[in-house]
């Protein structure tokens, strides 16, 4: 381990630790989810395609096929996670002096004040709906919110933000990192992986094994479906990409077909008991992505400078627009269907309204960057550097 760290900090320097098309990546991860969840307001439940057996079977009305791109929008969060462990590892091992408390000083001044902004303001001072609709009670809920274990009840993931229950697993792989890197020093990155590979899709279809049939709608154990395990190879790829890219290593997916995982990914979209598969295996098509432009190669799916730019820009916003999209948009459906209820009787306008929020909430967002994630960024870097003092006299 000791020699491993010694290679990654002679060729840290040779090799740039700032990747200029991480941010775009981000961008389309966080308009891919904006649009899935817009998609909720144009038919009911229409953000996922709907179920006929063991397949999934064209919308009602037929028109609505238009939009299935977005119902993959979902894999943005594949894509935040393999970028998260990709950036997570880089920093750790580029540090001249790697320390686990630096380390999750830094990830908490980087991902919890702007969270407890959010979690806060959703909660108390514009609610979706009140807490404490299941076993835990209101308090309770707001405790699991608080600790960052609100994914281990189905009814706390869904009350204050739909979307903090990523946000909560995250933060539990970040307490797995330490056992990710002893796994790693042990057995090598490659068998790790191998082990949290198979680990994670018995995860995943240990629940279609035990909780579907072709015709029921499923019903897994929020304990199963959310547990940080059941992410645990999807976020760890992007780590096992770091370190390849850090010591020049080969990196792991760099020669393997885009086509295939993106076949794969949506193939198991698209049939039941194969579902559960599907995250992983978008993970693995983003890592392979990545890979490629690691090595050079150029992108096969090229988008116009503007549009690169401008997911450049939403990129960096990206976290806080996750943390407020989803709540604002629905208070903003909400309110005009108060204001013309016969106009949004139809789900389209819904839709068009949903859609119209991120013209608002980007600026919200940037707001919410510049004022609580920068600032606590900078905090922790000097909470870090008094520590480094302290313990240095």
């Amino acid at each position: 381990m000791k020699i491993e760290q010694q290679n990654i900090e002679q060729s840290v320097d040779r090799r740039s630790t700032y990747i200029d098309f991480f941010d775009p990546l981000r961008g389309i991860a966080i308009v891919g989810v904006f649009i899935f969840h817009a998609l909720d307001f144009l038919a009911r439940n229409y953000a996922q395609l709907p179920w006929d057996g063991w397949f999934r079977t064209l919308p009602t009305p037929r028109w609505l096929v238009l939009v299935f791109p977005g119902t993959l929008g979902w894999a943005g969060v594949a894509l935040f996670f393999v970028i998260s462990g990709f950036c997570i590892h880089l920093s750790f091992s580029r540090s001249r002096q790697p320390s686990f408390t630096n380390f999750y000083l830094r990830r908490f001044f980087r991902i919890y004040p702007p969270y407890l902004f959010a979690l806060l303001l959703f909660a108390f001072i514009i609610p979706r709906h009140d807490l404490a609709f299941g076993p835990f009670s209101a308090w309770t809920q707001l405790g699991l919110h608080l600790a960052l274990i609100n994914n281990i009840d189905i009814h706390s993931i869904y009350r204050v933000n739909n979307s903090f229950w990523s946000i909560a697993i995250e933060a539990q792989l970040y307490v797995l990192y330490p056992a990710l890197l002893l796994l790693a020093s042990k057995l090598s990155w490659r068998k790790s992986l191998a082990v949290l590979a198979v680990l994670e899709v018995f995860l995943r279809l240990i629940a279609p094994a035990l909780y579907l049939n072709a015709t029921q709608q499923a019903e897994v154990p929020t304990w199963l479906e959310f547990s940080p395990l059941t992410y645990w190879y999807s976020w760890s790829i992007g780590a096992w990409l770091a370190d390849a890219y850090l010591l020049k290593k080969p990196l792991p997916f760099a020669k393997s077909s885009l086509w295939l995982w993106a076949a794969l990914a949506i193939g198991t979209y698209l049939v039941k008991p194969l579902y559960p598969l599907s995250f992983l295996f978008f993970a693995v098509l983003v890592t392979a992505w990545i890979a490629k432009r690691l090595n050079g190669e150029p992108s096969q799916w090229q988008l116009p400078s503007f549009c690169t730019a401008y997911l450049s820009r939403v990129g960096v916003l990206s976290y806080s627009i996750y943390l407020l999209h989803q709540p604002l948009m629905d208070q903003l459906v909400m309110l005009m269907i108060k204001l013309r209820p016969s106009l949004f009787a139809d789900p389209v306008p819904k839709f068009l309204v949903a859609l119209s929020a991120w013209f608002f909430i980007v600026p919200l967002s940037a707001l919410l960057y510049r004022y609580c994630e920068l600032p606590s960024i900078r905090l922790g870097k000097i909470v870090i550097e008094k520590l480094g003092t302290a313990k240095a006299q």
